[in-house]
């Protein structure tokens, strides 16, 4: 971590802020075993801390399907869930095979219904799990579907709340039998957000 931005946040935080991603992700998991017939399971594979104004240079530039929220309430900022488009393409057609056989059918606007529900319910997932496991409350905008290079959604959601902070939870998805990755980039309000990791370290 640099000592910019990022070095408000305490290193002994880290563990605490590890344990946030694998229980919003468990979360997450738990919500999409409702899509196929067997569990669904979402393993956080790394997590980093990015100061994304010292280093924006290293955000990829391939196209990714992404959903935004904003958080009104603590830890502020914006929740992503990005895809590569492969893996959008495949989890969209786990969300589809249940009700359509020739999935050749699916149209544009179906593909994209598809994956802004799968963006809904990951993003409640995740803020239902903390709000169980944390005592938290967390009001959030509805979720806006993206579809852009990596650097230019993490970049514009930066100056939406000028959030210089991300914290990236690299994650693979297993569903019925096939694995997607996706990441869960959280932008918080630096502010509230390290209150919050001392009320639950406390």
């Amino acid at each position: 971590m640099s000592d910019g931005h990022s070095a408000t946040i305490d290193i002994r935080q880290i563990s605490t802020i590890n344990k946030l991603g694998q229980v919003g992700t468990q979360g997450m998991g738990n919500n999409l075993t409702m899509l196929g017939s067997g569990n669904a399971t979402m393993e956080v594979r790394k997590m980093e801390v990015l100061d994304i104004v010292e280093r924006h240079n290293e955000l990829p530039n391939d196209k990714r399907v992404g959903i935004r929220v904003r958080m009104n309430d603590a830890p502020g900022g914006h929740l992503l869930v990005m895809f590569p488009q492969r893996s959008a393409q495949k989890v969209t057609e786990l969300m589809l095979s249940n009700t359509i056989d020739d999935m050749s059918s699916v149209s544009q606007e179906m593909a994209q219904s598809a994956a802004e529900e799968l963006g809904h319910m990951l993003v409640n997932g995740f803020i239902d799990a903390w709000a169980d496991a944390f005592g938290l409350e967390v009001d959030h905008s509805t979720p806006k579907l993206l579809y852009d290079p990596t650097s230019s959604i993490i970049k514009r959601t930066a100056k939406m709340g000028n959030n210089p902070l991300a914290i990236i939870f690299h994650t693979t998805i297993a569903v019925d039998g096939e694995e997607v990755s996706a990441e869960v980039y959280l932008l918080p309000d630096t502010k509230t957000f390290v209150k919050m990791l001392d009320a639950i370290d406390k």
